[in-house]
């Protein structure tokens, strides 16, 4: 089965929906799509006359992704936030002269025949920049048609060791919104190592293209700080039975599972029940393992998420608090990280038209490079692989209705090809 994982993800509801293909509570992360206008929030752009140019016609953005109820695995969240960020840039008076306009076209991403057509027909609105694609499996997918269209895609993702600049086949043209995968990994493995002082860390995967990822940046992550893992599994994702995975760890003082949330909860469950009370660090799929109760809370309070960012308790972040209490305004409902991935990319969108002073696809895709923004998820700047955000953040979930950022990571450049 696909996954579809973006930041989607994260959290959340206290809010996140990823994994959600493989997850049946997937409507407690849906909603209405709509948004009233608020003011401006984070990181705006220079509506207006401000921007110093005028442009001939509107500037027109396309969404790439599904809202809730189109498939299985579909959420609002981003639609929401993308509208958020439309509203307040028109509200302040638009681009170039004109109203911001924007369109949307669902890209299912557990249909990559479907995901192709859909984008193509994307492509045929001739928008300036195109936002979306929420599933890894989707970017190779479509890196051709991408190349092709010669249109910026900011992909509502982190970004894989395969698809980014510089990887022979993958497109120039695609902009990840999240972070480069193995850094994150490395965050998670040095929290466990520096900072909660564990040195038997057991390595835990699911056995696809992802978990394998996980093993090999957690592995390499060990070594740098001169340990190796102390037992290394890898399991199915739909698997049913962990017990002699997790009783493999048994003299570990610490576990890392880089996996989907089904199996993350049932990890975490097993251990419970071997009486095993060690910390867990994950992905964000531990996010929607505590948001919908897929463990005990005893389990809970021993684990921890390296992930972008953490709208369900802002506060270390200035810009990314004033957002979730804008969304939560907007829309009477938590921001998720899927909500900052629709709204960072539109104003990162913008941010680049400003620069490039042009509506013209391929004079924002130059101009790219030269935007700096303080998005609600982290700081922006894109880097050799096309990677735009550069801050991870560690969660902890000792208090459940308000996981806490325990640590902040600034992370370095990737250069191109990973």
């Amino acid at each position: 089965m696909t996954h579809v994982r973006s930041f989607g993800r994260t959290g959340r509801a206290i809010a996140i929906c990823s994994a959600l293909a493989l997850v049946s509570t997937v409507a407690a992360c849906g909603g209405s799509p709509s948004a009233s206008t608020t003011s401006s929030t984070v990181a705006p752009a220079s509506g207006g006359s401000s921007t110093g140019f005028k442009l001939s016609a509107p500037v027109k953005l396309g969404f790439l992704w599904e809202i809730q109820g189109e498939s299985s695995v579909a959420v609002s969240d981003m639609q929401r936030g993308a509208t958020l960020a439309v509203k307040e840039i028109n509200a302040a008076g638009g681009v170039g002269g004109h109203e911001v306009t924007d369109f949307r076209q669902t890209l299912p991403p557990l249909d990559l025949q479907a995901t192709v057509s859909d984008f193509l027909a994307a492509a045929g609105q001739n928008p300036t920049v195109m936002i979306g694609v929420p599933s890894p499996t989707q970017v190779p997918a479509l890196a051709t048609d991408i190349s092709a269209a010669k249109i910026p895609v900011l992909v509502t993702d982190i970004g894989q060791p395969n698809d980014v600049n510089g990887v022979t086949g993958m497109s120039p043209y695609t902009w990840f919104l999240g972070n480069y995968d193995p850094q994150l990994i490395n965050a998670g493995i040095t929290y466990q190592v520096k900072d909660l002082g564990m040195n038997r860390i057991g390595i835990m995967a699911g056995n696809d293209s992802y978990g394998q990822e996980g093993v090999t940046y957690a592995t390499k992550a060990l070594a740098s700080l001169g340990l190796k893992p102390f037992a290394t599994q890898q399991f199915s994702e739909q698997a049913t039975d962990l017990t002699s995975e997790v009783l493999a760890m048994k003299g570990a003082n610490a576990v890392f599972n880089w996996a989907y949330p089904n199996p993350v909860a049932l990890q975490l469950k097993t251990m419970y029940q071997q009486g095993m009370n060690i910390p867990t660090m994950t992905d964000e799929s531990g996010s929607l393992v505590a948001g919908l109760n897929l463990a005990p809370a005893d389990t809970l309070s021993k684990m921890s998420v390296a992930g972008p960012c953490n709208p369900a308790n802002p506060s270390y972040s200035p810009s990314l608090a004033t957002f979730v209490k804008a969304y939560q305004a907007a829309y009477q409902t938590p921001a998720t990280p899927n909500s900052t991935w629709g709204y960072d990319g539109v104003y990162f969108a913008i941010r680049a038209i400003e620069a490039a002073k042009s509506s013209d696809p391929q004079k924002v895709q130059a101009a790219i490079p030269k935007v700096s923004m303080a998005a609600a998820c982290g700081p922006f700047k894109a880097d050799g692989a096309h990677i735009l955000n550069h801050q991870a953040t560690i969660i902890t979930f000792s208090s459940l209705t308000a996981p806490v950022t325990s640590k902040v990571f600034q992370l370095s450049p990737t250069p191109a090809g990973g």
